[in-house]
């Protein structure tokens, strides 16, 4: 116990030296990434050697992290950018028919990283076609049709299917999620569990699903308060809320309120710019896992070149950060539309086109800012030294007394006063091979594994992260989920802790209270 005071004790003084002296240099672009020659006068080059911009085309792009790929489309061409090796490649041209077929409405655009596939769907959901990245071949694969209810939704992938939340179509903002079901071939609507609260009807929302937290998070947009939508005395007002869905829970929740009174996330679908040009909504926000920062671009001036800053919200801590302004002489140069993440370099991506004046054909360009020049900015919002340092105090007193409390009160209450015990021989009889592998892994180590070492351990045939990542959480989802069938209980078996000497990992271990056991 005094052990862990102490360690408590030296952490929390060292997170307060760290915010109250942390650097505020000015970053830099780390390859900045513009082919040695340009267009001159609309000339296109003999070969082509990198994706050109023709007027207001539109770019959709997306990112495969495990492979470190770029994925753009423009006009009628797919390009990818490889990350490793700095090269553009022209993966397919497509040919006039399967454009008629694919863009008889605007489409989203977007990489799973589960099934390894790109997707292009109605903005309004309903229409799916899937584009195998091998044979190049297009195919449609819903059954269904052009919903148009959804136009400017925001998507995200989880489990390998599409889901879009809210959005407008028939005269009325929406509110809901939904999803792309493979089997059915069908969309469906999710339904949050009983009780749920609900986000207000937000149109022009950035969302992003984390992946590590199960949930799926909006802000940014509006929404009309009170008044029905075509009513001419509708007050349509700013979201300032940051929302939360939890898959595990099924529940909604309102995490925080950030205040951007000071600028206005950008309406166009995936682009910094009010023209629109960047298509992918997919792209519209960047997140990183390491550290769990969300990356939003904020516009805070008006004009034809608006300027634009990067609001950083830390979903894990949900801890809200200042806006810090882009680096004017290269937005002068560059257009970003674009904003993706290398999980692997730690790198913030932005795509967009080169600046020529007076030229209708403009290269488009990759620019890349390492991850530790962005934290290198941040200030957390009403950031002052004796605010701080009192929170700080009294979130350290509530973290020792918690911890007094949990250790000398007993085992959680079960049902009518018992304390609900798991026997581990009865639960292996409910549980199949890969769970048993999991469960017996996390019980025989040393210490609680962290989550690139259970999945390494659990999982060593399995080479993709991402998938190694989902067949990680269905697993443990499961066994809990059987946990508490089986014994009536309501706690979780597995539980997930932060790595007490690096913030931003996770360990696994058993719920010693379910178990009775000691480590």
């Amino acid at each position: 116990m005094k052990d862990r005071l102490v360690r408590l004790i030296i952490t929390l003084g060292l997170f307060v030296f760290g915010v109250l002296n942390a650097p505020a240099y000015a970053f830099s672009y780390h390859d900045y990434e513009i082919p040695t020659s340009l267009l001159q006068d609309g000339e296109l080059p003999e070969e082509n050697a990198y994706p050109v911009l023709i007027g207001r085309d539109g770019i959709y792009a997306d990112i495969d992290t495990v492979n470190r790929v770029l994925y753009v489309m423009v006009r009628n061409e797919l390009w990818d950018y490889d990350l490793n090796s700095k090269q553009w490649t022209q993966r397919h041209v497509f040919e006039q028919e399967e454009m008629d077929r694919l863009f008889q409405d605007p489409k989203e655009f977007g990489y799973d990283h589960v099934t390894g596939t790109i997707y292009f769907w109605s903005t309004g959901v309903g229409l799916v076609f899937e584009l195998d990245l091998k044979t190049h071949s297009l195919v449609r694969i819903d059954r269904s049709f052009d919903h148009k209810n959804q136009f400017g939704h925001v998507p995200f992938f989880y489990n390998g299917m599409i889901h879009a939340f809210g959005g407008y179509g028939y005269w009325q903002d929406k509110n809901l999620i939904t999803y792309y079901l493979p089997n059915l071939r069908e969309w469906k609507i999710l339904t949050p569990a009983k009780g749920s609260d609900y986000p207000p009807e937000i149109v022009g929302a950035k969302g992003i699903y984390v992946e590590e937290e199960q949930a799926f998070f909006i802000y940014g947009g509006s929404y009309i308060q009170n008044r029905g939508h075509d009513d001419g005395n509708s007050n349509r007002v700013a979201n300032q809320s940051l929302w939360k869905f939890d898959f595990e829970t099924m529940l909604w929740s309102r995490e925080m309120t950030i205040d951007l009174t000071d600028g206005k996330i950008p309406q166009a679908f995936g682009a910094f710019n009010e023209n629109g040009i960047g298509r992918s909504s997919v792209s519209a926000s960047a997140y990183s896992r390491q550290t769990g920062n969300w990356y939003l671009p904020v516009q805070t001036s008006e004009g034809n070149r608006p300027a634009i800053s990067i609001k950083t919200i830390g979903l894990t801590q949900m801890q809200n950060y200042e806006l810090f302004e882009l680096e004017q002489t290269l937005e002068a140069e560059v257009i970003t539309t674009n904003i993706l993440f290398d999980q692997k370099s730690q790198e913030l991506i932005l795509l967009g086109f080169q600046n020529i004046t007076n030229d209708n054909a403009h290269p488009i360009v990759v620019l890349k800012i390492p991850e530790q020049d962005l934290i290198s900015k941040l200030t957390p919002v009403n950031d002052n030294s004796i605010l701080l340092f009192g929170s700080l105090v009294g979130l350290g007193l509530l973290l020792i007394l918690g911890f007094v409390v949990m250790r000398y009160r007993g085992s959680v209450p079960g049902i009518n006063g018992r304390t609900p015990t798991v026997q581990i021989e009865e639960l292996m009889v409910d549980l199949n091979k890969t769970e048993k592998l999991l469960l017996k892994t996390i019980m025989d180590a040393d210490q609680m594994p962290e989550t690139s070492d259970l999945e390494e351990m659990v999982w060593p045939e399995v080479d993709n992260y991402d998938y190694r990542r989902k067949l990680r959480n269905e697993t443990i989802r499961s066994i809990n989920k059987k946990t508490q069938d089986a014994f009536g209980v309501h706690e979780k078996l597995i539980i997930r802790q932060r790595d007490t000497e690096d913030s931003r990992r996770f360990r696994y271990g058993i719920n010693d209270e379910l178990m009775n056991i000691e480590h």
